[in-house]
């Protein structure tokens, strides 16, 4: 059966301590919300754990590019965390 979720996030969850469970799910709410790229270069750079040199190599993009998209990536995560926590 297919929950519509990634089966990163599924295994991810299903491993998670039950008391984890409610933050793990807002992370994964917010990152819905971004574009497909940002969640391509945080799921590699902390998930995956690639290096910004990896990354960079694999994207035929300069490092410091990578270092300034994964920050990008990472304000519009928090800032989705902080909407995703002001919901009723």
């Amino acid at each position: 059966m297919d929950s519509g979720k990634p089966a990163a996030d599924r295994e991810t969850m299903a491993g998670a301590p039950r008391h984890l469970a409610p933050g793990r799910a807002a992370v994964a709410a917010a990152l819905t919300q971004l574009p497909v790229e940002q969640r391509d270069l945080l799921r590699r750079a902390y998930y995956d754990g690639w290096s910004t040199q990896q990354i960079a190599a694999d994207l035929e993009m300069a490092e410091v590019s990578v270092k300034t998209q994964l920050h990008y990536a990472l304000r519009a995560l928090q800032q989705g965390l902080q909407s995703v926590r002001t919901l009723p």
